[in-house]
């Protein structure tokens, strides 16, 4: 094989590359700027809804444990299946969300999921927080939704992303 034969191989490879140096830290800011967004949405969300609180009783207290298969193998997931009963003008709703954000406590440690059927066990009484425009949208512990994790990842993802393309472009 000629010299000439070869370097007109490697010039797809350079192209290649050359794509791929742009490309991925653009991948990186709209990662980053998606996170950043979201996180943003859900602030203004939760603090554009009016909610209000009602009295309710929980009906369904316990720990459900499943089998799930990935590519570690097979492990042990454990869920709090805390269901609980309240009433809107006379209209009764049942819900089994703990927080606003989050629909379910799933966990692989067991005594995670066993510390939220002691804090809520069957027949207890709780405050209900629900959303007066819609009260099936409801929860009992409050979670923040601008969670500090996520904005932080979000503006690494943006930095780097922003760095590595001006490094790219200089």
């Amino acid at each position: 094989m000629k010299k000439e034969e070869f370097e007109n191989m490697v010039a797809p490879m350079d192209v290649l590359f050359d794509g791929l140096s742009f490309l991925a830290p653009c991948l990186f800011l709209a990662i980053g700027s998606l996170l950043l967004g979201w996180m943003i949405y859900l602030k203004y969300k939760f603090q554009r809804t009016e909610f209000s609180t009602s009295e309710g009783v929980i009906s369904c207290s316990r720990v459900k444990d499943k089998l799930k298969n990935d590519l570690n193998g097979t492990s042990m997931f454990y869920a709090a299946d805390i269901e609980y009963v309240f009433s809107v003008s006379d209209k009764e709703y049942t819900s089994s969300k703990i927080t606003y954000f989050s629909n379910s406590i799933s966990t692989n440690d067991e005594s995670i999921a066993q510390a939220y059927v002691m804090k809520y066990p069957l027949g207890k009484s709780v405050t209900v927080t629900y959303d007066v425009n819609q009260p099936s949208e409801c929860y009992l512990e409050k979670d923040y939704p601008f969670n500090g994790v996520v904005v932080f990842v979000s503006i690494v993802f943006i930095l780097l992303g922003g760095g590595w393309l001006s490094v790219n472009l200089i």
